[in-house]
């Protein structure tokens, strides 16, 4: 039974390759993703990489000084605060998959995809209806986006996908709902340095994945939602 199940996956997930190169080509591009960034720990005590964003939730191991990490996303911790001590960001370090609070990190490096909004935005000084605006975005902006962020579950228990942006020298959040990311990516930089052009591409998923190896599969290459939804129903 479990040959049989390991054997239909790999034809699916076989199968779900070729149609997301197909659905690639038919668009002329393959689609972005919002891309990663790098930093290390800065801490002389180190750090703890826990399994949600929060210091009571259980422990998934020890980063020392200077530990190099790859980050997902951020995840703030408040509605309306901006500190450190309010934001997380969820990375890999030395092979694992957890949180770690920001103000234990420094020396992140950016890289970023363009996109244009679809409506006049309001872009904040964090993630979050509810955090400070700095401005508006017509319809049709050019924005910058360098890392996904999350906002603090809302009442409803839900909770929306931002997009950090870098905007002149200083960095925002917008919904990505109202952004449309394009196929143009730029290299790796600092906050302060420039960047270069860097192609966009899709590596092939393994073949012997298993379910939920395709889900991080998925949320590692940046899929929206929506594409998800029908890569899940081609698997």
């Amino acid at each position: 039974m479990e040959r049989t199940r390991s054997v239909k996956l790999n034809i699916c997930l076989t199968a779900l390759f070729f149609a997301v190169l197909i659905a690639a080509f038919s668009f002329g591009a393959y689609a972005a993703s919002v891309p990663t960034a790098s930093g290390q720990i800065n801490s002389k005590d180190g750090a703890i990489l826990r399994k949600s964003a929060s210091t009571s939730s259980a422990k998934l191991g020890y980063l020392s000084d200077n530990t190099k990490i790859t980050i997902h996303k951020e995840v703030f911790k408040s509605k309306t605060s901006t500190a450190k001590k309010n934001k997380w960001y969820y990375v890999t370090a030395n092979g694992t998959k957890g949180y770690v609070r920001s103000d234990l990190v420094d020396h992140i490096k950016y890289s970023s995809v363009q996109g244009k909004t679809k409506a006049k935005i309001n872009y904040r000084k964090g993630a979050g209806t509810k955090m400070k605006s700095a401005g508006t975005l017509k319809k049709g902006a050019k924005v910058t986006v360098v890392l996904k962020a999350a906002p603090v579950y809302s009442t409803r228990g839900s909770s929306s996908t931002w997009y950090k942006i870098k905007k002149g020298s200083k960095y925002y959040y917008i919904c990505s709902a109202k952004v449309k990311l394009t196929e143009s990516t730029s290299g790796t930089a600092s906050s302060s340095a420039g960047s270069a052009e860097q192609e966009t591409y899709v590596d092939e998923p393994e073949t012997n994945m298993s379910e939920d190896e395709f889900e991080k599969y998925l949320d590692d290459e940046g899929f929206p939602e929506s594409y998800k939804k029908k890569l899940r129903a081609l698997l």
